[in-house]
């Protein structure tokens, strides 16, 4: 009895650090995905820059 609590504790601590990798995956792919997002900007920014400044010349 005191064999399957103690695997139980270890079962629910397992759970919860799953619980928190997957937080801790779900925080990764979104600033993994604004990050995309910043640097599509950035290209765009880029990109215009470079041809306003070469069909003016």
């Amino acid at each position: 009895m005191i064999y399957l609590k103690k695997n139980q504790d270890c079962f629910i601590k397992l759970k919860g650090s799953l619980k928190n990798q997957k937080k801790d995956v779900e925080m990764a792919q979104e600033l993994d995905a604004i990050t995309k997002l910043e640097i599509s900007r950035i290209k765009t920014k880029v990109r215009r820059k470079w041809l306003t400044n070469n069909h003016s010349s």
